[in-house]
């Protein structure tokens, strides 16, 4: 499957090749370092780590999603909102539900390319409460092809998020 093409100011090339240099240009440009890295092909392992403690969960976040929907993926994340009494993510149900889904598709083939993913993000010593530890392993049992993740920082700046999802 080839990655989308048809995001509002980005130029197919830019999509197709490098992309996690665009995202890291992109989307986690707060933070100088993330954007130096950008430039190298792999990245230096004491730099990534570096990085990895510093990247927000809100930063991982945005990364995911663009990568997600540049690899044509239908994205799920629903934002909190604050109110009287703090901030609140609006849901009916058990808590912990994980942060992103992410279903991808094939007409002609869909169990060699179909995907769905169920991906709770931390931060680099973030910690599963028992809640989210739930909806995961309830998820990973009751489907078949489902890959359910926790992705970090890291996991972002070491390719493996890319990897994963093709």
């Amino acid at each position: 499957m080839s990655e989308r093409t048809d995001m509002p100011g980005v130029e197919p090339y830019r999509v197709c090749g490098g992309l996690r240099e665009f995202i890291a240009t992109n989307v986690v440009e707060g933070h100088e370092g993330i954007r130096a890295m950008s430039g190298t092909k792999k990245g230096n392992a004491t730099t990534r780590a570096q990085l990895a403690r510093v990247m927000s969960e809100r930063q991982l976040q945005d990364a995911v999603v663009l990568l997600l929907q540049a690899k044509g993926y239908l994205v799920a994340h629903f934002r909190p909102a604050q109110t009287a009494k703090g901030w609140r993510t609006s849901m009916q149900g058990d808590p912990g539900f994980p942060d992103i889904v992410a279903v991808r598709w094939c007409i002609d083939s869909p169990r060699e390319c179909g995907h769905v993913f169920f991906i709770e993000l931390k931060s680099e010593r973030g910690r599963l409460d028992v809640h989210q530890e739930q909806w995961l392993d309830a998820l990973g049992g009751a489907l078949m092809e489902v890959h359910h993740r926790v992705w970090r920082p890291s996991d972002w700046l070491d390719g493996t998020i890319e990897r994963a999802v093709g």
